[in-house]
């Protein structure tokens, strides 16, 4: 075995500290949810002193917000308990779903990731500019990027785990779709004599329009 060392002070990093990490038992009862929300610290505050993430779960956990069993989960501890502590890695996400879906009691009835991403190999070469950090808060897997693969399992594309994304980057703009989420939501609600209105029930938003695989599956919905 050939082992190539660079002695160069350039490229030897000095670590000066250490944190100390205190895993979590996120397959205790209490850490138990069936809405699962997944941020990052840089997303946890906004003007004035709120805390917009804490607002949603609240929000999610209410009557009107469904009455889920909503939790948070930070990113940087999923990280280091799912992913060997490899920053920036997908397995953060994916691994702690399949653990929750073994695990959790009530099983899951929704991810909702909190924090924008960006596509690994990206991630990477734009590694040293600062900007990547402020804009890569949660990954995304796969090429083209996609959150479905974050909730599936093996070589298989099918998601186990219904999963979402907001890509907000910090709690500013977090607090701006929530407004948005309960106006929207309000307007669902069921009122006497009035019937659904088609239009919010069919649309679909999608991304990555250029790529082969996504314009094949646009092709079998215009079929269908």
């Amino acid at each position: 075995m050939v082992v190539a060392v660079n002695t160069a002070a350039a490229n030897i990093k000095t670590i000066s500290s250490f944190e100390v990490r205190n895993f979590i038992d996120y397959s205790a009862a209490a850490n138990q949810g069936d809405y699962l929300m997944i941020t990052h610290r840089a997303i946890l505050n906004s003007a004035g002193g709120a805390q917009p993430v804490e607002e949603y779960r609240a929000y999610r956990s209410s009557a009107a917000g469904g009455g889920y069993n909503a939790k948070v989960y930070m990113i940087d501890q999923l990280t280091d308990q799912f992913a060997y502590g490899i920053k920036g890695s997908p397995l953060s996400v994916r691994n702690f779903l399949r653990m929750a879906r073994s695990r959790y009691a009530a099983g899951i009835k929704s991810t909702f990731i909190i924090g924008r991403g960006v596509k690994y190999t990206s991630a990477r070469y734009n590694e040293t500019n600062p900007v990547t950090d402020r804009l890569n808060l949660i990954p995304t897997f796969g090429e083209p990027a996609s959150d479905v693969l974050l909730a599936a399992e093996g070589s298989s594309s099918v998601p186990l785990t219904p999963i979402g994304r907001v890509s907000v980057i910090n709690g500013d703009e977090l607090a701006t779709y929530l407004t948005k989420i309960k106006q929207y939501e309000q307007e669902l609600a069921p009122v006497a004599g009035v019937g659904p209105a088609p239009g919010k029930k069919y649309h679909s938003h999608g991304r990555g329009q250029r790529s082969k695989p996504y314009r094949a599956i646009v092709r079998l919905f215009e079929c269908a």
